[in-house]
């Protein structure tokens, strides 16, 4: 279901609306502009600043100079652009215009203003002390720029990145709030633990990459990196956020998109959604970030603390006593253990559907040793005991995922099956469902 008065589209805006992020910048008014223009822009709007591979300023969706601020560590230019793409990408997804597209590809925060901050070459590749200058130089020249959020959608393993924190913890420490991408899984296996970039373990907000509904979610993308709870403190991204097929401006096409999916998308989502939020708190750097628990209970390696509630904290932020949002998405939750070679079946009863409505699984192995559980959905009718499955994912990966479009309203049965293995697991089902009716 959607809104009466909205058309929903999947890409960009699918995931401002499915947030929540759309309805709150009509409820409260608030789009990053704080210095009275919507069309210009100033140190005295909102500025995120994109350190990354640049910003093409010249895409309609980011010029007019929405680009304040400008330092090129790669070829010292002195203009504004991108040979690689990934920046401007970025950037579009935290504060683009939508103007190549209008209603459409509007990014989280169109008010907002930027910085960029190329760090990163036409290869998309860089060095880590060009990347901690970068954030210092942000820092350095702070009381000409304004930055308040900084977005870091770049990824590191198995390197030092100590100078990277501590430029991090510099500009925590002068008033910036950070994003960063938890990082992501460029070929299998995938959804593996205690894998998380080098960066996560810098003062920032780390971000996973969830799927929004219009895009078969709510459920982790499997190329998100993640944590682990095998040591004494349990790890993960501090939350997650859309990042699966986000159409968003193309460099050097003028008025083009393209779609990526990965971290580095879900990082300035949250990075436009904390503008926002500043920009409803006139200012205020105390962000209060609501979430919504997913997989195991409480923080975990894989959702940290769930996925972000753009509506209700940006509300927060407000200081408003109503207004609310509904996604139209049901959510439940199961969490037990399984001995090998049994299965668990759960009874989901799907009372609606619609062209634009997912039922989704989500399976997660918990115990972090090697165990291997199937996953598998009966339709309505269907005898699990005797008929084969309408729907497997029998992976070796520790996590499996079932998305389908309901054609018939009525009783599904979900099976896991410890194929491998006993021990703890999670499920969570999204759709317009309810238990067994």
């Amino acid at each position: 279901m959607k809104d009466e008065d909205s058309i929903i589209v999947p890409f960009l805006n699918a995931s401002t609306e499915m947030t929540g992020t759309k309805k709150a910048r009509k409820d409260f008014g608030v789009t990053g502009n704080r210095d009275g223009s919507e069309t210009t822009y100033s140190l005295n709007d909102v500025v995120i600043a994109v350190v990354d591979t640049g910003i093409d300023d010249e895409h309609i969706d980011l010029d007019g100079g929405k680009v304040i601020g400008w330092y090129d560590l790669i070829s010292q230019e002195s203009n504004p652009y991108d040979d690689n793409g990934h920046g401007t990408h970025v950037a579009s997804i935290a504060a683009g215009t939508g103007e190549g597209d209008p209603g459409i590809e509007e990014g989280y925060a169109p008010g907002a203003a930027l910085v960029g901050v190329k760090v990163l070459g036409a290869n998309g590749t860089g060095s880590i002390q060009n990347i901690a200058n970068g954030i210092n130089w942000v820092v350095d020249h702070n009381d000409t720029l304004g930055v308040e959020i900084l977005n870091l959608s770049i990824g590191a393993y198995g390197v030092d990145e100590t100078p990277v924190c501590e430029a991090i913890t510099n500009a925590v420490n002068n008033g910036i709030i950070v994003t960063i991408a938890a990082g992501n899984f460029n070929s299998a296996p995938y959804a593996q633990y205690d894998s998380l970039s080098d960066f996560s373990h810098c003062n920032g907000v780390v971000v996973g990459n969830m799927v929004d509904p219009y895009e078969g979610g709510w459920s982790p993308n499997k190329s998100s990196r993640r944590g682990t709870a095998k040591g004494t403190i349990v790890t993960g991204p501090d939350l997650i956020a859309p990042g699966t097929n986000i159409r968003a401006a193309a460099a050097n096409t003028t008025d083009g998109y393209t779609t990526m999916t990965g971290t580095s998308m879900s990082a300035p989502a949250v990075a436009g959604i904390l503008a926002l939020m500043n920009d409803a708190s006139n200012g205020s750097l105390i962000y209060t970030i609501y979430t919504e628990d997913f997989g195991k209970s409480g923080f975990d390696p894989v959702y940290g603390n769930g996925e972000i509630l753009a509506y209700d904290s940006i509300k927060e932020a407000k200081g408003a006593f109503s207004g609310s949002f509904d996604d139209f998405r049901d959510h439940l939750i199961g969490q037990t253990s399984i001995d090998e070679g049994f299965i668990h079946t759960y009874t989901i009863n799907v009372y609606h559907t619609d062209t634009n409505l997912y039922f989704a699984t989500t399976l997660l192995m918990l115990d972090e040793d090697g165990d291997d559980f199937d996953l598998y959905v009966w339709g309505p009718g269907k005898d699990p005991h005797t008929d084969a499955p309408d729907y497997s994912s029998i992976g070796t990966d520790p996590q499996e995922v079932i998305s389908f479009k309901p054609t018939s309203t009525g009783n599904d049965t979900v099976g896991i099956y410890a194929y491998s293995g006993s021990g703890q697991y999670s499920v969570d089902f999204i759709g317009q469902i309810r238990p067994e009716g």
